[in-house]
């Protein structure tokens, strides 16, 4: 647990003492390192690795009555004869039980690597991952470095594919609603387009018709009962002459059922 989730190293785990952690602000700070850019450092407890040592604190509570904050929190020892003073020399043994339970391959070294992996893949920076993890050799930060663009690619390349997706998904939805409504909507624009010829030639219809109204209703009866289209200005034309006509007989007093008379033939 302490070499996957806080990246520490075995000589790290087999020297940790309880005054090195802090459950209550959750965190634990790393003593006698292997480099001196490894030591001191402190790394928060992740909610896997608090839970674990909590279980551990209860179970060391147990076996020896209380928590010394210098005692080791694996003690030097076997069975029932162990002694929190001195650190355990060796996690060789706890290891191949522990990675036989679990099923699984690898050196316990292997677990810090997995973490600084991972740390890279989330995009951590050299400086965050040397403040967990200690001191890393150039080459390995250079691994690491390529892990990230490795990374950022998988990410960027994912965003892509969904983007795609949904573009192919919309160009299918439209193809599949045009083949779907190909032979109703064809029907229905034909439906359509016959209605809006109908409803044209309708109107050009009421249109003839309510010229023809208008034309007859400028026809007029004459005094002999037959019909005639008037004529404005033909009419104009025979009242001018009319009055040409008539004005020397009114001079010369012609009555007025003699005007009556040229009036009629006039209208003829």
């Amino acid at each position: 647990m302490l070499a996957l989730n806080a990246g520490m190293r075995n000589g790290e785990i087999r020297n940790l003492q309880w005054k090195q952690i802090d459950l209550k602000r959750q965190f634990r700070t790393v003593g006698r390192s292997k480099t001196e850019a490894g030591e001191g450092r402190t790394i928060p407890l992740n909610p896997a690795l608090l839970e674990a040592l909590q279980k551990h604190a209860e179970w060391y509570q147990l076996r020896f009555g209380r928590i010394d904050p210098e005692w080791y929190l694996f003690p030097f020892g076997q069975a029932n004869h162990l002694d929190p003073t001195r650190p355990i020399t060796t996690l060789k043994t706890g290891w191949i039980n522990a990675r036989d339970r679990a099923g699984v391959k690898g050196r316990l070294h292997d677990s810090r690597h997995t973490l600084i992996t991972e740390l890279a893949e989330s995009g951590a920076s050299d400086q965050t991952i040397m403040d967990i993890a200690g001191h890393v050799s150039r080459q390995m930060l250079k691994h690491y470095s390529h892990i990230r663009m490795k990374a950022k690619r998988e990410a960027l390349d994912a965003v892509w594919k969904k983007q795609q997706e949904g573009t192919d998904g919309v160009k299918a939805e439209r193809a599949q609603g045009t083949q779907d409504c190909s032979p109703e909507c064809s029907d229905a624009k034909k439906v359509e387009g016959e209605s809006l010829q109908k409803s044209l030639q309708s109107r050009v219809s009421r249109g003839l018709k309510d010229r023809n109204r208008a034309r007859k209703s400028l026809k007029r009866i004459g005094s002999a009962g037959r019909t005639r289209t008037y004529n404005p200005s033909v009419n104009s034309r025979g009242i001018a002459l009319l009055i040409r006509i008539i004005a020397p007989r009114w001079r010369r007093g012609v009555t007025s059922p003699t005007l009556s008379r040229v009036i009629v033939r006039s209208d003829e």
